[in-house]
């Protein structure tokens, strides 16, 4: 009876579908694969804040926040094969101001490289889309130059 229950338990944890990474963004549990693409993201934040920044910078008058819950990973690569440690990580970003106002969408291509210690690699920057601000947040947007 008892290796009975044993088989059937071994069973179900086999069957059951684990979550892809999109997926695990919608989950509402706690999982091991969140928990390290959670890590992963504060790990690359501080990278991908700089091109977001230098972007914006042209735009508004103070730095929109990046947060890691508003950092969706939609690929990551290795680049060397099976087992290699260098990777290509492709991230869609949401940066905000104020009360986590949403001011736009960002794309941030990343390498990650044992070649490249202590450094993330921005490879790409590209603007997606720009949000309007609402009326009482339009004072941080940066006055156009008059020629």
């Amino acid at each position: 009876m008892k290796k009975k229950i044993s088989i059937l338990i071994l069973l179900t944890v086999i069957l059951i579908p684990f979550p892809s990474l999109g997926e695990a963004q919608r989950l509402e549990y706690d999982s091991t694969e969140l928990k390290v693409q959670d890590l992963m993201m504060l790990l690359v934040l501080d990278s991908v804040a700089i091109p977001i920044n230098e972007y914006y910078s042209d735009f508004l008058k103070e730095n929109p926040v990046v947060y890691p819950y508003e950092i969706e990973l939609k690929q990551i690569e290795r680049m060397e094969g099976f087992r290699s440690f260098h990777f290509v990580i492709t991230l869609e970003v949401t940066p905000v101001i104020g009360p986590h106002i949403a001011v736009g969408r960002d794309g941030v291509t990343l390498e990650v490289s044992p070649v490249l210690p202590e450094t993330i690699k921005v490879l790409t920057y590209e603007h997606l889309e720009t949000y309007e601000l609402p009326a009482k947040w339009r004072h941080v947007i940066k006055k156009p130059k008059i020629s």
